[in-house]
């Protein structure tokens, strides 16, 4: 059996719910106002803070990109 999510306006719902049970579906009710998630905020230094034992060193990074005979 598919499952299909539909939004429709709460006047609806009465007429909407009357044809799908007469076609033979499963309705299941979930009031979607109360799962909204808010929305999170992230700071600007949040990879900083979080890994702070990473050498974040600006010249040896260079000397690593340019340098041809260096591997990853």
């Amino acid at each position: 059996m598919k499952e299909f999510f539909v939004k429709i306006p709460e006047e609806s719902a009465g007429f909407v719910t009357s044809l799908l049970q007469k076609s033979g579906a499963i309705i299941e009710e979930k009031d979607t106002t109360q799962s909204v998630k808010k929305e999170q905020v992230v700071s600007p230094t949040f990879l900083f803070g979080k890994w702070k034992n990473i050498d974040l060193d600006a010249k040896e990074l260079r000397k690593k990109a340019w340098d041809r005979s260096h591997k990853f």
